[in-house]
């Protein structure tokens, strides 16, 4: 329970979390990244967590788990993350115009402010 302490999350950041499953952890980094965000605040931050684990049995009970989270903020995916693939923000939409720079230019890639690679012992 300790790297998500490490890697000081902030409310708003976007945070992928490698090998999820079964979930503390990811709990955890929501906790952090909602920590002191109450009332409207909390349904408009644009923070989240990406949930990912290689594994579809254990993404589907990392699924399961997120429920409890009583947040909107995570989503959970099943690849392999050795080979995570690049995320692109739909053209149109608030979150593609945030990444136009002044000079005009886009970059409609998905980064992440933090990313938490815990990976399993085999």
């Amino acid at each position: 329970m300790i790297p998500p302490l490490l890697l000081d999350v902030k409310p708003g950041q976007r945070i992928l979390d490698t090998c999820a499953a079964p979930g503390s952890k990811t709990a955890q980094l929501i906790e952090l990244m909602l920590q002191g965000v109450s009332g409207k605040d909390r349904l408009l931050n644009k923070g989240f967590v990406l949930g990912n684990d290689a594994d579809s049995h254990r993404a589907t009970i990392l699924s399961k788990q997120s429920s409890r989270f009583n947040t909107g903020a995570i989503a959970i995916v099943n690849h392999n993350a050795a080979n995570f693939p690049n995320l692109n923000y739909l053209p149109g939409t608030d979150s593609y115009k945030d990444q136009i720079s002044s000079d005009g230019t886009c970059d409609p890639r998905l980064l992440f402010d933090r990313i938490l690679c815990d990976v399993p012992c085999s």
